[in-house]
């Protein structure tokens, strides 16, 4: 009985030590342009998700994400770490398994392919740019059979389907090729601008 009142007790400290003032973010957050996007973005890539393993860091699961790159727009890369907030492990005190969601849930999982805008955090590891906007997933289209992405200006947490400036939001797919070709477009533009200042 004794035990069963202090592993609750464990349970409940627990749990309040993962309400932590500061880490809630709006459900609804900018929309970043592409070119607001790749300008933000410390690499761009093609890549496809080969490895997912959640652990703990200073008392938050964290999930680190592996990814082989097939193509990179930004940035020489050739495998990519992405850390995300949330995931299962085993709690390292009550040694029992604990899962913790983040307000951006990219849902990678092995053999996923996304295109990522990210920014870097260390030597090799990497977050996503734009919360779930900078992580666009791959698919194929059922009747074309060719990779393609739903629009970059697709938001998972914007509730209504207007912007905050009540512009109309669009979800319409695109082909994978057209979206990079639009991003090398938007890199080679940088480019131009940096070199005329």
């Amino acid at each position: 009985m004794r035990s069963g009142i202090r592993n609750l007790f464990l349970l409940m400290l627990f749990m309040r030590l993962l309400i932590v003032p500061g880490l809630a973010q709006a459900d609804v957050a900018k929309l970043l342009s592409l070119e607001e996007l790749t300008s933000g973005a410390d690499a761009i890539v093609m890549a496809k998700c080969i490895e997912v393993e959640s652990f703990w860091k200073n008392n938050k699961v964290f999930t680190r994400n592996l990814f082989d790159v097939q193509q990179s727009l930004l940035g020489q890369h050739s495998f990519i770490t992405v850390n995300t907030l949330g995931g299962t492990a085993q709690h390292p005190v009550l040694k029992t398994p604990v899962t913790t969601h983040a307000t951006d849930n990219f849902g990678f999982a092995a053999g996923d392919e996304f295109v990522l805008f990210l920014q870097q955090r260390g030597d090799d590891e990497f977050v996503v740019l734009g919360g779930n906007q900078g992580a666009i997933k791959v698919k194929i289209d059922p009747q074309t059979r060719s990779k393609v992405i739903d629009s970059f200006l697709k938001k998972p947490s914007v509730q209504a389907d207007q912007d905050q400036t009540g512009k109309q939001l669009t979800f319409e797919e695109m082909s994978l090729v057209e979206f990079l070709d639009r991003i090398k477009a938007v890199l080679k533009g940088q480019a131009v601008k940096e070199a005329e200042q």
